[in-house]
């Protein structure tokens, strides 16, 4: 197979040799190419099935083809008509079928070289003759020899043997190349591994060139790609990650995943790939379910407002005790989560935290519990952590709900013991919190703020109080409190 290169310096004939068709600023190259953005050895094309493959060698400005810049050691099948740029120079592949010229010429692979060399013309030995007269007559012969030449009988067999050499040799360096190029082609295994590594230590335009041109579109754009992983409240933050199961002939493989969380939280995502243009893509991704999977999901849909997928990650019981999805969906508006995030997390139980940046500023975690269900992790349970900005948060969104019971139970034993249940609702009779607002909370030293709109119904007053608690059987409560001064 034949193909050529059509570059500043006119057409270049590439052939398969036992040795890669190197291009770069070094001497010791094929193709010399003097430009200072040319790395000393810049890239390399080699033949790959019926046509070239081309790869960036790990240049410093990189190697293009269409424009489009290669994945370092990561090869490109070529197809006629493709534009590769190299520094300034620019080349079109052409894999049309090649005529050999009536001369064989030398190839100077040179871009912008000084010297042009060529190879001095074989000079030609004629064969030995024997003048006229020489032999006519046994007289003539024995009185006048013919002069000597030597015989080439002798050489023959040198001639084959060395002919049986260089077709031996032949043999062995084509061999040594095709075990080359089978070594370097792209195999699922590379493009998984690399995907893998680059996500590892945040190379993402690495990470984004492993994709298919389909999976690239579902992603969008390489920014849509690099915001996605590397979100603090989404998948982005991968410490470790292992490729396994990888089938090379069906495409397929398994990439294990370590989060932010600790070795505990991880996520597992089966793959399928295809080979486009000579190189295997991840063509797409399906995550199993654990509980790292779930509890990022909510995360995510609760930061973005997507309550529909927040409440699907509930368990059937769960979401019985929730309400309906607009009831969810009403309560998670109300506390509009900026930020939320994944930690502790333990698949092989099910549990995990989850700590959330409320839009009032204040912060709140929870223990979550998860159950299987039907094969799917799903949130099943969740135990807010007890602390003073918990409790008065608690306390407030009861009394704007008009639940007394809660809002008495986040009282301290001291409180109860000055006033029942019944005589803390009677403090509420004709009295409305219509909104109230928790603020300067210190989760140390047990102290906090809130700032009520109260209603009776034809005017509104405003009252600050200030709060202390105190920690009771692990839990925070209510033990004091004043008018704000």
């Amino acid at each position: 197979m034949e193909a050529t290169l059509v570059g500043p310096n006119g057409q270049t004939i590439l052939e398969p040799t036992p040795y890669p068709f190197t291009i770069g600023r070094a001497p010791d190259n094929r193709m010399v190419v003097n430009d200072l953005k040319v790395s000393s050895h810049h890239a390399q094309i080699r033949p790959e099935g019926q046509g070239y493959e081309i790869i960036d060698l790990g240049s410093s400005n990189g190697t293009f083809v269409n424009e489009q810049p290669l994945v370092p050691n990561l090869p490109r099948f070529l197809h006629t008509g493709d534009q590769i740029r190299i520094g300034d120079a620019s080349f079109t592949y052409d894999a049309g079928t090649m005529t050999q010229p009536s001369l064989e010429q030398t190839v100077y692979a040179g871009f912008h070289q000084e010297n042009n060399y060529s190879y001095a013309p074989q000079a030609t030995v004629s064969p030995p003759y024997i003048e006229e007269g020489y032999g006519s007559s046994q007289e003539g012969y024995a009185s006048n020899p013919p002069p000597v030449f030597p015989s080439s009988e002798p050489r023959r067999p040198v001639l084959w043997v060395a002919l049986a050499g260089l077709v031996g040799l032949l043999l062995l360096s084509g061999i040594a190349f095709g075990a080359f190029s089978y070594a370097n082609r792209s195999t699922p295994t590379k493009t998984l591994n690399a995907f893998c590594n680059a996500l590892k230590v945040g190379d993402y335009h690495t990470a984004y060139n492993q994709l298919s041109r389909g999976m690239q579109a579902k992603f969008g754009s390489e920014a849509d790609f690099t915001a996605g992983y590397s979100n603090n409240g989404g998948l982005g933050k991968i410490t470790d990650c292992t490729v396994s199961t990888v089938d090379d002939e069906a495409g397929t493989g398994t990439i294990s995943y370590v989060l932010r969380g600790g070795t505990a939280s991880k996520l597992v995502v089966d793959y399928s790939l295809i080979n486009e243009d000579g190189s295997w893509k991840i063509n797409a991704q399906h995550p199993r379910s654990s509980a790292s999977l779930t509890l990022t999901t909510y995360c995510n849909a609760l930061v973005m407002g997507d309550y529909q997928t927040a409440y699907n990650q509930f368990s059937n019981a769960a979401q019985s005790q929730i309400g309906t999805e607009a009831q969810f969906a009403a309560i998670a508006t109300s506390t509009r989560i900026k930020n939320c995030t994944v930690s502790n997390v333990n698949d092989a139980t099910g549990s995990g935290t989850v700590t959330y940046l409320r839009g009032d500023g204040n912060t709140v975690s929870a223990n979550e519990t998860l159950i299987n269900e039907n094969g799917s992790w799903k949130i099943n349970a969740q135990q807010f952590i007890s602390t003073p900005t918990e409790t008065l948060l608690t306390y407030c969104s009861s009394l704007m709900s008009q639940d007394y019971q809660s809002a008495y139970d986040q009282l301290s034993s001291s409180q109860h013991s000055q006033q029942s249940e019944a005589q803390f609702a009677a403090n509420f009779n004709g009295i409305k919190v219509t909104e109230c607002k928790v603020t300067n909370v210190n989760d140390t030293a047990g102290t906090g703020t809130i700032d009520y709109t109260l209603s009776n119904g034809s005017s509104t007053a405003q009252v600050v109080l200030d709060y202390t608690l105190v920690k009771e059987n692990g839990t925070w409560k209510i033990n004091t409190e004043q008018k704000h001064a």
